[in-house]
């Protein structure tokens, strides 16, 4: 009796390892299974970097070129600047030589008036010589 209750003590104490031991091997599994999804997440976030690494790199060329269009653009844009300076410039100087023209044509107007009144003015001289002849030659 005392044998088989020893046994039985022995027994159960390897059905308590043994269910330990199973703990231990699920815990292992688990464990397993954990470092299998960090090293399958591990890669995906390896894959992920080199990803944004590549898109990083595409901005990073696009926008060199956008600059490259902008300082062109910029190069352009102070063509256009200095062409609407020389324009402005131009439209100035019309302006004025269309007030000197002006001026000019009230001058010539003024001329051709004084011209007028100077040939009225000699035409009544005229007729008033040709009175003072006749009247002469009368005498």
């Amino acid at each position: 009796q005392s044998i088989l209750n020893h046994k039985d003590e022995e027994l159960a104490k390897v059905k308590g390892i043994k269910a330990e031991l199973i703990q231990a091997q699920a815990e292992v599994e688990e464990l397993k299974a954990q470092v299998q999804q960090q090293g399958a997440a591990d890669d995906a976030a390896g894959e992920a970097q080199k990803v944004a690494e590549r898109k990083v790199a595409e901005l990073q060329s696009e926008l060199k070129q956008q600059q490259s269009i902008l300082n062109h653009k910029d190069e352009e844009l102070a063509k256009v600047k200095g062409i609407k300076a020389e324009l402005i410039q131009a439209q100035a100087e019309v302006e004025e030589l269309k007030a000197q023209v002006q001026q000019q044509g009230a001058a010539d107007d003024a001329a051709g008036e004084a011209q007028k009144v100077a040939e009225r003015k000699v035409a009544e001289l005229q007729s008033e010589l040709k009175q003072q002849q006749s009247i002469l030659n009368h005498k």
